[in-house]
């Protein structure tokens, strides 16, 4: 925190306000017509149902309508958060804007919507049905992505989150740190604080790789 006393502007990886005062559920539902229990047939969204009910007290039928990558970014978000009464984004946001700080964010909301609208329907589902096919072994590969960013091992996260992310990555990864590192570099006249995924990071394609490239010098500080 004591960071925020030396910047003016704070950069979240997406303008907090603008989504909250935008963002629709309805731009996570399914097309008109289609339901998960209708993609993945009937019994294995029973199998599926009961599974999130025993483990999460999580009721599928509410979302049934919605995308898969939706319903898994939920779970996941359950659980990360061990009951934190707001995500570390959010409470950056907040701190950022006591400090009285220029906000903004490095990612359009439109952009993000667009990146979630182009991951194939097939490729949703089965990030679903990974997710329930084992219960412990997410909890496990959550704790381990947990323990790695308290120790600030940024190049191990991206490392994972590449593999995880497959035939995707140069979706949600690659091409995404080209724009955040665009962004950064198109705003240095600014003293800010930028905050992104910590998977974004490292990489030869990752942000810090970018803006390496772009001549900025970087110096690491550990917290």
């Amino acid at each position: 925190m004591a960071f925020f006393d030396k910047t003016s502007h704070y950069f979240g990886e997406m303008d907090l306000d603008v989504s909250a005062a935008y963002l629709d559920q309805r731009n996570f539902m399914l097309p008109q017509g289609q339901t998960l229990e209708n993609l993945l047939g009937a019994r294995k969204y029973q199998r599926i149902s009961n599974t999130l009910y025993k483990y999460f007290d999580f009721n599928l039928d509410a979302f049934n309508t919605f995308i898969p990558f939706f319903v898994v970014s939920q779970l996941q978000g359950q659980m990360i958060s061990q009951g934190t009464e707001l995500p570390m984004d959010h409470q950056l946001w907040e701190a950022a804007r006591s400090k009285d700080l220029t906000l903004g964010g490095v990612e359009r909301l439109n952009d993000q919507m667009e990146v979630m609208a182009k991951i194939p329907i097939k490729y949703q589902l089965k990030m679903l049905k990974d997710f329930c096919r084992n219960i412990k072994s997410q909890r496990k590969k959550i704790d381990k992505l947990l323990d790695l960013y308290l120790k600030q091992e940024i190049h191990k996260i991206y490392k994972i989150t590449n593999k995880q992310l497959g035939e995707i990555r140069p979706l949600m990864l690659y091409n995404r740190n080209e724009y955040m590192a665009s962004y950064i570099y198109e705003n240095r006249e600014y003293k800010s604080f930028y905050t992104v995924g910590a998977a974004h990071l490292a990489g030869q394609k990752g942000v810090l790789a970018h803006l390496k490239q772009k001549g900025h010098k970087l110096q690491p500080i550990r917290l």
